[in-house]
């Protein structure tokens, strides 16, 4: 049992512990359930193929089904 601060103890640092979300939080070391997944989409809503759930942009030919 510690009686003493001798400078070890670490503090809690709350956010996404996943490195593959969307809101990784580098800092964190414990997980508070906000991770968010990446949605590939188009995010450019002046765009036709605008997608309002995308997080991360693609290009437009993979968004159109036109990649080759």
């Amino acid at each position: 049992n510690a009686n003493l601060n001798n400078g070890s103890c670490i503090p809690f640092v709350y956010g996404c512990t996943d490195e593959t979300a969307f809101n990784y939080e580098s800092n964190a070391n414990t997980d508070d359930g906000s991770c968010i997944p990446f949605i590939y989409g188009c995010i450019d809503d002046t765009a036709l193929n605008y997608d309002s759930d995308a997080n991360k942009q693609v290009s437009n030919e993979i968004a159109l089904g036109l990649a080759f």
